[in-house]
């Protein structure tokens, strides 16, 4: 692939790439890819040269330099990983685009961010719907993306529903498949407590933070999205702005509605995330993220409330926030939220 977009943004400046198994040679250019334990020509290359071999970077980072002779010049590019050399080449397809030509480059690259998560929303799934919008997220550099939302993919006890679930989940599985070989994770996102109202009816629940069979019913939810579709990497949920639900589905604001249950926001929040937590990480080993938002300036961004929240009562294995930067929806002339950053 990325041989591909290298031959497709090169060829009108000139630029063709092909893939070969012989040794450099002075008569052409030449891109090395990879370090010296995975590429004898790389290791034979550096080994006339004297070179140090590429190590303790980041995993996913990679070094690139120039080398000339004449008018023929020889580019090695050589990651930490697999996914590191992919990195360089992507690096070198940006810089082509940058100038036209290919530049003299000399220099070592690691990503600031280990992982570089996809922001889906409602039914959007930016990064991850589709193969073509996978192959993009590979291009700009993501290792997390979203497939299709919670909703669309739960095998919830209702017609058409679970018909047409159990056709998502097909298609999710090739999405998954495909974003692994493209050494990316994919994850699926819900809004807050999505459901179908099959699934309160199953469990015999009321919609309140007070009832324990409200909780039963949030692990059940999760329960069988894992169970029916187990080769998904993770899940995220975004606990405030409920627009994400269609069709047959329905929303319930744990954090805010049935004040007669006379829970604080911060004990709602809190079970909330934990319950959550239990079953994705506890149960099925996967990955959860939540996305901090609110609509309400003192949840959002006063520290005192994200502390009560998130206490040692929840683990931070596999657990990720992802807090809005800001203290509003857009970034421009906006003072920072003070909960980023906050916890391990």
């Amino acid at each position: 692939m990325a041989i591909q977009d290298l031959n497709e943004t090169g060829q009108p400046l000139g630029l063709a790439f092909e893939i070969s198994e012989g040794a450099p040679t002075e008569t052409a250019n030449w891109i090395l890819v990879g370090g010296p334990d995975q590429n004898i020509a790389v290791q034979r290359f550096m080994a006339e040269r004297d070179l140090e071999p590429v190590k303790d970077y980041f995993p996913q980072g990679f070094g690139i330099r120039t080398f000339s002779n004449g008018e023929k010049r020889t580019l090695l590019i050589a990651g930490a990983s697999l996914v590191g050399d992919v990195r360089g080449l992507y690096w070198l397809w940006d810089r082509i685009r940058v100038h036209k030509k290919i530049p003299d480059l000399n220099e070592v690259r690691v990503p600031a961010l280990n992982l570089r998560v996809d922001c889906p929303w409602g039914k959007s799934s930016p990064g991850g719907g589709s193969e073509a919008r996978l192959r993009n997220s590979l291009r700009y550099g993501f290792n997390w993306v979203a497939g299709p939302p919670v909703l669309d993919l739960v095998p919830w006890d209702s017609e058409p529903e679970a018909t047409r679930n159990a056709s998502n989940r097909e298609r999710a599985r090739e999405l998954i498949e495909y974003a692994h070989s493209l050494h990316m994770k994919m994850f699926s996102f819900s809004h807050g407590f999505a459901h179908h109202p099959s699934l309160i009816r199953e469990v015999g629940a009321t919609l309140s933070p007070c009832d324990p069979k409200f909780w039963e019913a949030v692990r059940e939810k999760y329960r069988k999205l894992l169970t029916a579709l187990p080769e998904l990497d993770g899940i995220e949920i975004c606990n405030d702005d409920l627009s994400g639900f269609w069709d047959d589905y329905e929303i319930y604001d744990p954090m805010h509605e049935t004040p007669e249950c006379g829970w604080s926001y911060t004990k709602r929040f809190r079970e909330f995330v934990k319950t959550v937590y239990d079953v994705v990480v506890g149960e099925f080993g996967k990955t959860y993220f939540h996305f901090t938002w609110s609509l309400v300036l003192h949840e959002l961004t006063t520290p005192e409330v994200h502390r009560e929240i998130f206490t040692d009562e929840i683990p931070t294995e596999n657990f990720y926030l992802k807090p809005k930067i800001t203290q509003g929806d857009r970034w421009w002339h906006q003072p920072y939220n003070r909960t980023f950053n906050l916890t391990p």
